[in-house]
């Protein structure tokens, strides 16, 4: 799905068939729609979502579209990128284009994936792009991927009857390396920075104010913004790899925990990561007990740079506990099977963007529903 997709959808398509696949998650390059992020859309890039949608539904297939995949049309990040308000008013117009365009056949969109790698990981780390590596960069972008979510969300809901729109998020099940204090409190400011600083506000409790003093940084609030960042979410995407295990890490980067490694033994992916379903388990749980969404889906699991390992070694263990072990209600959540990574390939001419590596899309299979039972413990014993 990831080598030369723009080329080759028709077969892929077929693949999905083959799989009886029933839908497909993929990434809309907003670069290939509007590449100079606003004015003019590019008819070709536009059609080439308009061609794979007809294809899809002909299938029997449907579309799970991604507006926002981490890349950025160039000239938006020239002028500041994530960490400018601009970019969040120009993302609500550019969905506001794809909604329009393919809002009468899809219902179910996603405005962003993974904000918290677009913010934190290049923003504050500089491991993708844009490289920056500065809170006072890294904090005003993950407001304003918020708020161009809210914004987005208003924009999907008025060219497209009907629709269904979802925010996909990469949470981690934290806990401490060991049961000293330091590390104990450790694993809870890397929750404030993974998991509840992209939950709370979206889910109306606004920013966490414990992380807020953390950061130590104003953010850039606007009369009526965390209401739009908090509009009513149809479902949540949860994107889960492996479980974080957290040292404290006093002279580090914020915010001061640091990831160890998995003890001697662990599964581990190809990337080294650990493999350990009970995660899943853990973040699914804990997102039901704590925001209770209208309707989850796992949107990803696993490690990206091998798919049938991940098929192999995830996806049945984690998935098969969870009606009994985590039942959930009759709108029971779907799961969705990453199948490879790499850079979808672009159209000639589509324009510039500020981008990392990202899987091109994910196939979907609904999962077995059951009955919620709110009461189910976080488990977050040290290791």
């Amino acid at each position: 799905m990831a080598c030369d997709h723009y080329h080759r959808w028709r077969d892929d398509i077929e693949l999905m068939k083959a799989l009886g696949v029933d839908a497909y998650r993929f990434s809309i390059a907003w670069p290939r729609v509007i590449p100079g992020g606003d004015g003019p859309v590019n008819p070709a890039g536009l059609a080439f979502y308009d061609r794979l949608v007809d294809a899809l539904l002909e299938a029997g297939i449907t579309p799970y579209p991604t507006l926002y995949h981490w890349d950025l049309p160039q000239a938006l990040q020239d002028r500041g990128g994530w960490a400018a308000r601009e970019t969040a008013e120009r993302f609500a117009a550019y969905s506001a284009v794809v909604a329009a365009a393919l809002g009468d056949r899809v219902t179910n969109w996603v405005t962003l994936n993974e904000p918290r790698c677009s913010a934190w990981i290049g923003h504050l780390e500089g491991r993708h792009a844009p490289g920056i590596k500065d809170i006072r960069a890294a904090l005003p972008a993950s407001y304003h991927l918020l708020l161009g979510h809210g914004l987005a969300a208003q924009a999907i809901r008025a060219n497209s009857a009907g629709a269904h729109v979802g925010l996909v998020n990469l949470l981690s099940a934290c806990e401490p390396a060991s049961d000293r204090e330091a590390d104990v409190e450790a694993a809870a400011r890397f929750d404030g920075h993974a998991n509840r600083w992209w939950l709370d506000p979206v889910y109306g409790r606004g920013f966490p104010e414990d992380m807020l003093r953390l950061y130590n940084t104003d953010l850039p609030v606007r009369p009526g913004d965390m209401e739009t960042i908090a509009a009513p979410l149809d479902w949540l995407g949860v994107n889960y790899y492996t479980p974080s295990i957290l040292a404290d890490d006093p002279d580090g980067p914020l915010p001061h925990a640091r990831e160890v490694r998995a003890p001697r033994g662990a599964r581990r992916t190809l990337l080294q990561w650990e493999i350990r379903a009970e995660g899943l388990e853990q973040v699914l749980v804990r997102v039901t007990r704590d925001y209770a969404p209208e309707r989850i889906y796992v949107t990803v699991n696993g490690s990206t740079p091998s798919a049938l390992f991940i098929l192999r070694s995830i996806s049945p263990s984690a998935v098969a506990p969870l009606s009994a072990v985590c039942p959930w209600p009759d709108t029971s959540p779907g799961h969705c099977l990453t199948t490879s990574s790499g850079r979808t390939a672009t159209s000639p001419g589509s324009g510039s963007s500020t981008s990392t590596t990202k899987p091109s899309g994910a196939w979907s299979r609904t999962a077995v529903p059951a009955t919620r039972r709110s009461s189910d413990p976080v488990t977050t014993a040290p290791r």
